[in-house]
């Protein structure tokens, strides 16, 4: 775990005691000094306001949380006693046993920093380091190694990066890795790696665990017996010998444009092998060329047309409106209007729409014919609507009828919506 972290002259006093004073393990601290202390968690000591803090007076408490100037705690550490805490006792972050216990440990080190030597018969343990020379058991940095000096470990080296003067290690895993030397009884893994060299011991490759991709050529690496010849014309056979390029100045000329259309050779697919012409053969899926069985089928258009055995069937609404203005009281009928249709067409009624401008009601019966559809509507000042459900035929007649004014009904508007399907 990391440090806690740490303030000076993080102190207050009580301004809401826990509940109860003592288990309760929230408290409130005084408004103007909530931005004294550092974020939690860390401990305090609360003690008696006029007192010297003793193990009589003082509770060691660590707080886990701060919400405003609320802080949450943990009662009773670092081998104190839960006290009766109450308004106006002192509260501040001293320095406790913890504080210098956690350095004297060794641990939650964010950074080392030392110009001398690190020396450990069991391990050194850190998020980064920056040493002059290590000296330990096992080396264990989740961040960066920077050494000026060496790094001498008998066990093994792990570290993101390491850059030192040399490296001795039993075995050493590394991101990446600068030395004037490397030396390990095992393995070194690390996929980048600058090296002045690896020891007096030659190379094993068995212990080369992870490849080295900015390798550059030198004088040490991969020679060819009887040199290279030099110039631009030979190259590396797999026989392992140089030689000329091959014949006819070695690698063709691109010729694929000359198959495109409109070049030299254009290819046609239908004169490649296995294509057998004619127009009543074609490719099945098994990858050959048959006659469909049947042959090929019919048109079956004209059964969605009308009159067919699977007519495409449209549907659609018109509408036909009365309107009349001034008194209705005298008007009985509405002039009527006839029905052309064209076979197979059908049309039919499906409501009646309508409203007056001013009075009380007046009555609305829609007739086909001379004969009621469906029931009267009672027309008044707001919108009103019946569905109805009337097949209507060629020439058929279509009015409405007006009766039963009430309030000296004034202009009307009606509205039929007929429904067509073709």
């Amino acid at each position: 775990m990391p440090f806690d972290q740490h303030r000076n002259l993080a102190i207050s006093s009580v301004a809401v005691a826990p509940d109860p004073p003592h288990i309760g393990n929230t408290l409130r601290i005084q408004w103007e000094h909530v931005n004294l202390w550092p974020p939690a968690p860390f401990n305090v000591t609360i003690w008696t306001y006029g007192t010297i803090p003793t193990i009589q007076t003082a509770e060691v408490a660590r707080v886990t949380a701060i919400n405003g100037n609320e802080f949450t705690i943990d009662r009773a550490q670092e081998t104190t006693f839960a006290r009766m805490i109450e308004v106006g006792d002192l509260i501040a972050e001293t320095i406790t046993a913890k504080a210098l216990q956690d350095i004297e440990s060794g641990t939650n080190f964010p950074l080392i920093t030392t110009s001398g030597a690190i020396t450990s018969a069991t391990s050194v343990n850190a998020p980064v380091g920056d040493f002059d020379t290590v000296n330990a058991g096992t080396v264990n940095v989740s961040g960066n190694v920077e050494v000026d000096g060496n790094v001498n470990v008998d066990g093994n080296v792990t570290a993101t990066q390491v850059e030192a003067s040399s490296v001795t290690a039993g075995q050493g895993t590394f991101t990446e890795v600068h030395a004037t030397s490397v030396e390990a009884t095992a393995s070194v893994s690390a996929p980048l790696g600058q090296f002045g060299g690896l020891g007096t011991t030659p190379i094993n490759p068995a212990n080369i665990v992870a490849p080295i991709p900015d390798a550059k050529l030198s004088v040490n690496v991969l020679k060819h017996t009887g040199g290279y010849p030099g110039g631009t014309a030979n190259f590396l056979r797999a026989d392992g010998t140089f030689a000329a390029t091959p014949i006819n100045g070695g690698i063709p000329a691109l010729h694929a444009p000359t198959h495109a259309q409109g070049g030299t050779d254009p290819v046609d697919v239908k004169g490649l092998t296995g294509y057998p012409g004619g127009t009543t053969q074609f490719l099945r899926a098994d990858k050959t060329f048959a006659t469909p069985t049947g042959n090929a089928p019919g048109l079956h258009a004209p059964t969605h047309a009308i009159g067919g055995s699977d007519p495409v069937v449209k549907t659609f609404r018109t509408s036909h409106t009365w309107g009349v203005l001034g008194d209705l009281t005298a008007i009985t009928v509405l002039p009527s209007f006839f029905v052309d249709l064209v076979a197979p067409q059908t049309t039919k009624i499906v409501s009646i729409v309508g409203r007056i401008v001013s009075g009380t009601s007046i009555s609305a019966q829609v007739r086909v014919n001379g004969a009621n559809v469906g029931t009267p509507i009672l027309m008044v000042p707001t919108r009103q609507g019946l569905v109805l459900n009337q097949t209507l035929a060629v020439n058929d007649e279509v009015t409405v009828l007006l009766s039963a004014p009430v309030g000296t009904p004034t202009t009307l508007s009606a509205t039929v919506n007929l429904e067509h399907t073709v």
